[in-house]
C-alpha cells in the first residue's frame, strides 16, 4: 500500500441510445462473474489544470500532489472546513465528516483502465485506513452498517476496478460508501447504471469518460440517520445519488439522478436531468474549467447530444 501524505490548503429521446449494448457487471455485496471483454488501447486524455483551492478553507489533501484525476473535481462553493480529500489511484473521494459520507467521487474510465482480472472476491469492506491513521474519529464504521437495512454502497463501482487488486481493495473503504437502499436500488437499478456507463467506457476507444458521482441530501427534508444494531448512528442517509458523465473526446455529457429508494431495473432511463440541477442540489460547480459558452450548452441541456 503507498504511504500517504497529508498537506494542508485549501428525456425520451435518448432512450435507444442509453439502452445500447450494456454489459452487466455486479458492484453488490453479493458478487457475479462478469465476462471479459476485449478493449482497445487508450489514448491519453488531456487533463485541465487543478482549481486552486480556497486559501482560507481548511481541508485535508491525501496523496493527491501527483492524482491526474484532481483536476476534475469539482469546485467546491460551500465551507470546506474539516473536509478531506482522498486520491487514490483509481479514484478521488471528498469525505464529509459532517454526513460521514463523500460528497462527490471522480474516477477517469477508459478501454484500458477496465482491463483486468483483480476480483472483488479478494476485497472486503473496511476502514479507510488514512483516516484511521489521522484518528478522524468523525467517520463511518463496520457496525454502523450492521443491522441497518441499507447496503455500503460503492460510489466508485468496483466494477470498474479490475486493473489491480489494490485498486480493487481500495474501492471497498468506507470513504466510498454511503448508504443505499439494497433491494431494487443498489442490487437493482444503480447497479444498472454503473453497468451502462462501464459499457460506454469499455467501448469507445481513442476517449475517456469523466465519471462523478456522490449522494444528495434535500433541502428541507429532515435529516435521517442509519440506526444500526447497535442504536442510532451519525451517518446520514442521502435521499438521492447523482453520476455526471462527461465524454473528453466528443465533448458531450449526460446526468442522473435517482431517489434513494427501491426503483424499476431500468429507471436510469427516467432519471435523466440536468448538470445544472445537480449543481443547484449540491452546491458544487462541475467541470469549472470549461469556458462559459460550454457550461452554457454542457449544464443547461438534458443529455447533450450524447450518443
Amino acid at each position: 500500500m503507498r504511504t500517504a501524505r497529508l498537506v494542508k490548503g485549501g428525456a425520451s429521446l435518448l432512450l435507444a441510445a442509453l439502452m445500447g449494448g450494456a454489459a452487466w457487471a455486479q458492484d453488490t455485496e453479493t458478487p457475479a462473474a462478469t465476462p471479459a471483454t476485449e478493449v482497445p488501447t487508450e489514448t491519453p486524455v488531456e487533463t485541465p489544470a487543478a482549481a486552486v483551492p480556497d486559501a482560507e478553507a481548511t481541508v485535508s489533501h491525501v496523496d493527491c500532489d501527483a492524482s491526474p484525476i484532481l483536476a476534475w473535481a469539482p469546485e467546491d462553493m460551500g465551507d470546506l472546513t474539516g473536509m478531506i480529500t482522498l486520491c487514490r489511484e483509481a479514484y478521488v473521494a471528498r469525505f464529509n465528516p459532517q454526513t460521514r459520507n463523500p460528497d462527490w467521487v471522480v474516477e477517469v474510465l477508459n478501454p484500458e483502465n477496465l482491463k483486468g482480472t483483480a476480483d472483488r472476491d479478494d476485497a472486503k469492506f473496511q476502514a479507510d485506513p488514512d483516516l484511521v491513521r489521522m484518528n478522524v474519529e468523525t467517520r463511518a464504521t463496520l457496525p454502523d452498517y450492521k443491522g441497518s437495512g441499507f447496503d455500503r454502497g460503492h460510489q466508485a463501482p468496483a466494477g470498474d476496478m479490475k486493473r489491480s487488486d489494490e485498486v480493487m481493495m481500495e474501492s471497498f473503504y468506507l470513504t466510498n460508501m454511503a448508504p443505499q437502499v439494497g433491494i431494487g436500488f443498489n442490487r437493482g437499478a444503480w447497479r444498472k447504471l454503473e453497468s451502462v456507463v462501464r459499457n460506454w467506457a469499455a467501448t469507445r476507444p481513442g476517449t475517456s469518460l469523466i465519471v462523478i458521482t456522490g449522494p444528495i441530501y434535500k433541502d428541507g427534508a429532515e435529516k435521517r440517520f442509519m440506526d444500526s444494531s447497535s442504536g442510532e448512528t451519525k451517518v446520514q442517509i442521502p435521499d438521492a445519488f447523482y453520476k455526471i458523465v462527461f465524454d473528453t473526446t466528443r465533448r458531450r455529457s449526460i446526468a442522473f439522478v435517482l431517489e434513494n429508494k427501491k426503483l424499476d431495473f431500468n429507471a436510469y432511463k427516467e432519471s435523466l436531468t440536468t448538470i445544472q440541477a445537480i449543481q443547484d442540489q449540491t452546491g458544487y460547480n462541475f467541470f469549472p474549467h470549461w469556458s462559459a459558452r460550454e457550461a452554457t450548452l454542457q449544464e443547461t441541456n438534458v443529455a447533450n447530444l450524447w450518443r
